[in-house]
């Protein structure tokens, strides 16, 4: 809740290159008005022991390593002895030790493919420095923020300190849920354990209606709408605000927000870095090494400000320092003018295009420099048509034949638009897609912050004193809808790609507003988790609380599961028990679920799992074309496999000749089932591994039993992810794994245990996946402390334990490399290819198939394994070679990226082989796999309909 005895409202822009913090003394101006919205100037360290105000904050954070830079060059008038800068200094020294340098880490804030609470900052490789979580490098700005205000405005007097005010902190508009919660943690983490979240177009229209308080009204009345463009350094944000009559008087009301779109001023760094590099290695494919083009990229930004800077010179030369022996690793030099940063941002961002022109979509995984997924299509344009394409329904009596939403006015923000000459790109782009052609022609009015570097802070400020009663209030409540999955038993097929889901939060729904979901009602086994799949869209409308509705997965938003545990009553309850849902959005700008009792006052919130997504893909609907719909599985069926899985598990043996027993259920389960165990698809595979957890104790019956519950389980089981309370069964698994295996002496069941982890290793953590390594490490790796009890391992046990401890993709980074060491020294042996290269292949991969990217083994340890397999001859081509180039296959992220003198030898010892051009391809290209090449990689097959990373 807000304080209204807090004398300052502050508001905090933590931005993605620059952050900033605007102010307003209560006690001075207790009405609010823009005169009362004041700049902090942010104390920092501005070179070495030099420390000067500056307007904003860069959102740069340096890593010492005590031995860089003289004693107390860091040091500030708060903080002694210290290891680290945040701000100006950070981002000029970091220019230059690019390795110590960690940037953008609002963007990492947002990428679901790397564990977020993880150290992974700086992101590659960067030898002694100690890494951060994007979530700490956050809350360091804050801190820093924090620190600065107590230092300078407190005093002595705690009233005035940092985190006792009103507090409103700015995310993207676009962030999920997750991405919102992570950013309330960096401020708790800092120290700031109250604060509200705002989108940050509103901000900035805020920041609009604060210097025009008194007239706004003369510029925008009710029925105009408003575009807000707002493209920083990190994000693009497309908002819209439509003008509607109220009681008493006009009223702004937000009415749509676009997608989540990576792209901003780092994309345009990058573009412009591209062709310096292009040009310093004279046009040919040569690249710089990771280090090298981070400091390139930093002086291509430099630069790129400087010359878009009125009164600023309109060529910059960049210099790249030598480093170790030859022509690329010596020093380098180029030139950047302002007709290549005009090229490079308004022909490759903002060309001229037609209303109907929407983004290219992605192929594969699309490009990821530094780690982070990129927008697929850079033109910006084309995202803004798809945006008001999609909202036409926020005005329909304004479509246009053409587009959809002509919108009457244009408020842009961001550091992107800071050159007037990209501001009226747009206008001119968005007045030609709506000017009639021989026609009058049209044009959207400019909206103009006075201080756009600032606004966001400053709406943000200003938006405090909304918030207690104070100036002009944007209504709208959610710009976004959400819905909880549900799943009716015996319900009737659905068309291909359609889930069945309920509204928990309609679209405009207001913060701090409750509602209760009571139909359907949900039945859920209590004592243990459950999980619920939650979607949003943020381009439905008139969807009802509770509706029931059939929607097509790809049109929405998957959000990262809910889950929690039902404690009620005693822990063996087995019955299940109806509960209902409640909704609510909080006023800190984040969602809140929970599940209610309807029978009792039990109320369990259920949280969101930021555990790093896997890829759990939904055939594309080409690919349903081609294969046609699949022949379901009638429950009556199912009913009957699962009645014979319990018989062949029974305790009392076979009754007759004809009963099933662990040696033919399988064939049994074919049988009822009517399709090969390959083609059962994910729902009926988990109801068998839900029977067969329920009975765990039936494997202890005989070694029989026992190999083939193990067998059976895992194959039901795998890959450990792609259904909604896989999280569950992977606990109940694990509890095995601690049971270890009953008939120890028994070869096959010591065979079928390490098959069962490999299959499901990808729903394990790393802490489990880290035990399974401890496991494998004494018979497999030289050098580990072995055992007490150790029997002679036959090969085929031999042969799993390898393909197990491949499978385990969490292992840090440091475990790869151990078994890497192993594995490489047998090259050239008669042991060298087959399995063992599989295996390298494994744990070298460029691209994970489940595991976070934070954990890839480094480009530079991956170059020696490759050199040493290309110096060795191939008893196996086609196999060395298809494992050889997982380990070198194009990932678009230049730390993961190998040498393109290294892929060329690939490539030549690669010609000849049956399928070289689909490798070489691969090499040079993000080439989505084929089911062929997933079993491949995987090991086996997979479930119908899930797919792997690509």
């Amino acid at each position: 809740m807000t304080s209204k005895r807090a004398r300052y409202v502050i508001g905090i822009d933590l931005g993605t290159t620059n952050s900033a913090i605007s102010y307003i003394d209560t006690r001075r101006y207790p009405t609010g008005g823009s005169d009362a919205v004041q700049t902090f100037p942010v104390p920092q360290l501005t070179g070495e022991g030099e420390i000067a105000q500056r307007k904003g904050l860069p959102s740069f954070l340096y890593l010492s390593t005590g031995h860089d830079l003289p004693a107390g060059s860091l040091d500030l008038p708060w903080a002694e002895n210290a290891d680290l800068a945040v701000g100006e200094f950070a981002r000029i020294q970091g220019a230059k030790v690019p390795g110590r340098l960690v940037s953008s880490a609002k963007s990492w804030l947002c990428h679901s493919g790397v564990d977020r609470k993880a150290p992974i900052l700086p992101w590659g490789d960067v030898g002694e420095i100690s890494k951060l979580s994007p979530v700490e490098v956050s809350s360091l700005y804050l801190k820093h923020m924090r620190d600065a205000w107590n230092h300078a405005v407190t005093a002595g007097d705690p009233a005035k300190q940092f985190e006792e005010q009103d507090l409103i902190l700015t995310v993207p508009a676009s962030f999920d849920q997750v991405a919102r919660e992570l950013t309330l943690e960096a401020a708790q983490k800092a120290g700031l354990a109250h604060v509200t979240l705002l989108e940050e177009p509103q901000a900035a229209f805020y920041s609009w209606i604060a210097c025009h308080e008194k007239d706004w009204q003369q510029t925008i009345g009710p029925g105009t709408v408003i575009l807000i463009c707002d493209i920083g350094g990190g994000t693009t944000d497309f908002t819209l605000i439509r003008v509607k009559k109220g009681e008493t008087g006009p009223v702004p009301e937000r009415s749509a927000v676009g997608e989540h779109l990576l792209l901003g001023g780092d994309n345009m760094d990058l573009a412009l870095a591209r062709l310096v590099e292009s040009r310093m290695m004279g046009g040919s494919e040569k690249r710089l090494d990771s280090l090298r083009w981070q400091m390139l990229t930093s002086l291509c930004r430099s630069a790129k400000e400087k010359i878009l800077t009125e009164g600023e010179p309109q060529s910059v030369p960049i210099s790249l320092p030598g480093r170790g022996k030859g022509i690329v690793a010596g020093a380098l030099s180029g030139l950047l003018d302002s007709e290549d940063v005009q090229d490079a941002i308004i022909k490759g961002f903002f060309p001229c295009t037609q209303a109907d022109e929407m983004p290219i979509p992605r192929t594969g995984s699309g490009i990821q420099e530094w780690g982070l997924p990129f927008a697929a299509d850079p033109v910006v344009p084309r995202h803004l048509a798809a945006f008001l394409k999609r909202h036409q329904a926020a005005d329909s009596s304004r479509a246009d034949d053409s587009l959809s939403l002509r919108p009457d006015a244009i408020l842009f923000n961001g550091g992107v638009f800071t050159p007037k000459g990209i501001r009226q790109r747009v206008v001119d782009i968005v007045s030609g897609w709506f000017s009639k052609a021989g026609g009058v022609k049209w044009r959207p009015v400019v909206l103009e912050n006075e201080l756009p570097a600032v606004a966001v802070a400053r709406g943000a400020a200003y938006y405090g004193m909304v918030r207690r009663g104070r100036g002009i209030r944007i209504v709208g409540g959610s710009p976004r809808s959400y819905y909880v999955k549900v799943v009716t038993t015996g319900e009737t097929e659905k068309s291909p790609g359609q889930i069945k889901a309920v509204c928990v939060i309609p679209r405009g729904m207001e913060e701090g507003e409750e509602a209760e979901i009571e139909s359907p009602v949900f039945k859920v086994l209590p004592n243990q988790p459950v999980s619920f799949s939650l979607y949003s869209s943020n381009a439905r409308r008139g969807d009802q609380l509770g509706q029931v509705l059939a929607l097509q997965e790809d049109s929405l938003f998957k959000l990262p599961p809910l889950h929690t545990i039902l404690r009620f009553g005693k822990k063996r309850v087995v019955r299940k028990i109806p509960v209902y849902l409640c909704a609510r959005l909080t006023e800190l700008g984040t969602l809140d679920l929970a599940c209610h009792s309807r029978e009792t006052e039990h109320r369990w919130r259920l949280e969101f799992n930021i555990r790093p997504a896997v890829s759990e893909k939904v055939e594309d609907k080409e690919r349903l074309k081609k294969k046609g719909r699949k022949k379901s599985i009638s429950e009556k069926s199912i009913a009957r496999a699962l009645k014979t899985l319990g018989a062949a598990f029974s305790a009392e043996g076979p009754l007759s000749d004809d009963q099933v027993t662990p040696a033919t259920v399988m064939k049994a389960l074919r049988d009822h089932l009517g399709t090969s165990k390959e083609k059962w698809p994910v729902p009926v595979l988990r109801r068998l591994a839900d029977a067969l957890l329920t009975e765990p104790d039936r494997r202890k019956i005989s070694p029989r039993h026992e190999e083939r519950w193990l067998n059976l389980v895992g194959f039901c089981l795998r890959p450990g992810y792609g259904d909604v309370a896989d999280d569950y069964r992977m606990q109940q698994i694990w509890k095995v794994y601690h049971a270890g295996v009953i008939f120890s002496r028994d070869r096959q069941c010591r065979v079928e245990w390490w098959i069962l982890w490999r299959r499901v290793a990808g729903g394990l953590s790393q802490k489990q996946q880290m035990a399974l390594f401890r496991d494998l490490c004494p018979a497999l790796l030289p050098g580990q402390k072995k055992g007490t009890k150790q029997h002679r391992l036959a090969a085929p046990e031999r042969t799993e334990m390898w393909r197990t401890i491949a499978n385990l993709e969490r292992l840090p980074v440091d475990n790869k490399e151990e078994i890497g060491k192993t594995l490489i020294k047998q090259i050239g042996t008669s042991r060298g290819e087959g399995l063992n290269m599989w295996v390298l292949s494994r744990i070298a991969s460029r691209i994970p198939l489940y595991g976070p990217l934070n954990e890839v083994v480094s480009a530079r340890t991956v170059t020696r394994w490759i050199r040493r397999i290309l110096e060795t001859e191939w008893k196996k081509p086609d196999q060395t070679g298809f494992c050889v180039v997982q380990m070198a296959c194009f990932s678009g992220d230049r730390e993961r990226e190998l040498d393109a003198n290294l892929k060329d030898r690939i490539e030549e010892r690669l010609s000849g082989l049956e399928d070289s051009e689909r490798l070489s391809q691969r090499l040079h290209e993000m080439v989505s796999l084929s089911t062929t090449e997933q079993g491949r990689v995987f090991g086996e097959g997979l479930p119908g309909g899930l797919h792997l990373a690509e």
